[in-house]
């Protein structure tokens, strides 16, 4: 059976609305999340770390002074806690617990994460290493000190 050019069309032009309308379900639905709360039990303020799902394998942290954390990167991991992160993760700790690796000219450098004011950018993706538009990958902005 052989298909007209205009059937062709069609059937592509289908195939990429039902494409793009379960990539745009699947997108607000599996959002990761990073937010402050205070902890009642302490006090303290607390970070809490969501990653919906299984395909963001890794976590970067942009500081307010453009350096890089690594909280998780080609399957290192500094906080115990974050060991299952690829594996949907629901992650709380005090904020001043929150440590990542910091590499200075191939010297990795443990560093606590919030150490000033400013916006903070959580990138969760499958590879950090990757452009974004080669993987799947997402991001939040911050802002710390919360108001």
């Amino acid at each position: 059976m052989l298909l007209t050019i205009k059937t062709k069309r069609q059937i592509l032009f289908i195939l990429s609305i039902v494409f793009f309308s379960f990539s745009a379900v699947v997108s607000k639905a599996e959002r990761a999340s990073v937010t402050f709360y205070n902890n009642e039990s302490n006090g303290k303020l607390w970070i809490h770390i969501r990653n919906p799902n299984d395909y963001y394998r890794e976590l970067i942290v942009y500081l307010p002074d453009k350096r890089i954390i690594y909280l998780v990167s080609g399957g290192h991991v500094i906080i115990p806690q974050l060991e299952s992160f690829n594996q949907r993760i629901d992650f709380k700790m005090p904020i001043e617990d929150l440590i990542g690796m910091y590499f200075d000219d191939g010297t990795p450098i443990p560093t606590r994460v919030f150490d000033q004011k400013g916006t903070y950018t959580f990138y969760f993706a499958g590879n950090v290493e990757t452009e974004p538009e080669n993987t799947s990958h997402d991001y939040i902005e911050i802002i710390y000190p919360p108001k």
